[in-house]
C-alpha cells in the first residue's frame, strides 16, 4: 500500500470528506477504523517521496498493526475501498466514491428483491465440513468471520475448485506461517494454487514443502490421526519433529505407529510418541525390526492362574440364566445390609 506525503513543519492544508461518510458511516464504525480511514484519506493524493504504510499508520495513530489490517477489511466490506494485492503479498488501497456508492444503493432499492444470499449461507452451514472449515478459519483469523466474508470464502470452493480442507489449510498457512491475517491475502494464495493446478491436499503440501517441510510434516500426521480439525500445541509440534530429526524415523515407521492408535478410543500425538520412543529404545529401525522385536502377546498364550481365572473357569459350569440369578441374589444381600 503506497501513500505519499510531503513532510512540512506545519500542514495548513484541508481535507474534504464527503458528508455521506460523516452522516452514514462514521457513527456506526469502530473509532479506530475511522481514524485509519481519515488519516490515510488525507494522504491519498500526495505526490511526495514519503511512503505511508500500514506500519506507519499504526505508529502514528498509536494502534496495533492488526487494528489497521482489520480497519481496511471493514471498509472494504462496507464498499468504501478496494484492495489491490501485490505479488509480494502487500496491497494498495483505492478509495471509492461515496456518491457512487449512494447512487448505486438507491438503484438497488428500486430493483425487484431477489433471494437473500443469507439464505444460501444458512443452507451451506448445515454441512459438517463447512462448519468445521469456518471454525478453523475463525480460530486462525482471531475473530468471527462476517457473513460477507463467509459468502466470499464459499465462492472459492466452486470458483477455484478448492475443498473446505484446502481452504482451511490456506488460512492456517497464511496466518500461522506468513503472519497475514487477511481474507484478501488468503484469496491471493488460493488463486496462486489454482493457477499452478494444485487440486489436492497432497499437491499443496508438496508445493509448501519446497519452503517449509516441518509445516507439511505436522499436517500429514494430524490428517492420518484424524486430528486435522484440532489445534496443536507447540510441545506437540516439537514431538512430531523429534520423530524425524532426533529419532531419524521415516514415514514408514511413523505410519506403523499411527496404525496402532486404531486400538484406542482417542488417538493422540502423545500415544504415537510413546510407541516410537519405545521402538527407539529397542533399537527398531525398520518395519522388519518391528515384527521381530516388538512381538505382541498371543491371545492364546497361557494365562497366570489367579482367583479371577478360577472364577472364570467355574462360571463356565453355569448357564447365563443361572449366573444372572446369582447376581440378583448377591445384590439383594448387599441392599439388606
Amino acid at each position: 500500500m503506497k501513500f505519499t506525503v510531503e513532510k512540512t513543519p506545519i500542514d495548513l492544508d484541508t481535507t474534504q470528506v464527503e458528508n455521506i461518510f460523516i452522516e452514514d458511516f462514521m457513527p456506526v464504525a469502530n473509532g479506530n477504523f475511522v481514524k485509519v480511514y481519515l488519516y490515510a484519506y488525507k494522504h491519498k493524493d500526495s505526490q511526495s517521496e514519503f511512503q505511508l504504510s500500514n506500519e506507519i499508520l499504526a505508529t502514528n495513530l498509536n494502534l496495533d498493526l492488526i487494528d489497521v489490517e482489520n480497519a481496511w477489511n471493514y471498509w472494504e466490506q462496507e464498499g468504501l475501498v478496494e484492495k489491490y494485492i501485490n505479488l509480494d503479498g502487500t496491497y494498495d488501497i483505492k478509495f471509492l466514491s461515496l456518491r457512487s456508492y449512494y447512487i448505486k444503493n438507491i438503484s438497488d432499492q428500486n430493483k425487484v428483491p431477489e433471494k437473500s444470499p443469507t439464505d444460501n449461507l444458512v443452507r451451506q452451514m448445515e454441512s459438517k465440513s463447512i462448519r468445521a472449515m469456518f471454525n478453523e478459519i475463525d480460530y486462525y483469523m482471531r475473530r468471527t468471520t462476517t457473513p460477507t466474508e463467509k459468502m466470499e470464502i464459499l465462492s472459492w470452493i466452486s470458483q477455484y475448485n478448492m475443498g473446505p480442507d484446502m481452504i482451511a489449510m490456506a488460512f492456517e498457512y497464511c496466518t500461522e506461517k506468513k503472519g497475514k491475517i487477511s481474507v484478501n491475502y488468503v484469496r491471493a494464495v488460493i488463486i496462486s494454487w489454482y493457477d499452478k493446478g494444485l487440486g489436492t491436499i497432497e499437491e499443496i503440501e508438496e508445493e509448501i514443502k519446497k519452503s517449509d517441510e516441518k509445516y507439511v510434516r505436522k499436517n500429514k500426521i494430524l490428517r492420518k490421526l484424524g486430528l486435522q480439525y484440532r489445534m496443536v500445541s507447540e510441545p506437540e509440534i516439537q514431538l512430531i519433529n523429534s520423530w524425524y530429526d532426533q529419532y531419524g524415523y521415516g514415514e514408514d515407521l511413523i505410519d506403523q505407529a499411527i496404525k496402532r492408535t486404531a486400538q484406542i478410543p482417542k488417538p493422540s500425538i502423545n500415544y504415537v510418541n510413546s510407541i516410537l520412543t519405545k521402538w527407539r529404545k529397542m533399537g527398531i529401525q525398520t518395519e522388519k525390526d518391528i515384527e521381530e522385536k516388538d512381538i505382541k502377546p498371543s491371545p492364546t498364550a497361557k494365562q497366570t492362574k489367579n482367583n479371577f481365572n478360577n472364577f472364570e473357569g467355574q462360571s463356565q459350569n453355569y448357564t447365563e440364566e443361572e449366573l444372572n440369578q446369582m447376581a440378583k441374589t448377591i445384590r439383594k444381600r448387599r441392599r439388606s445390609k
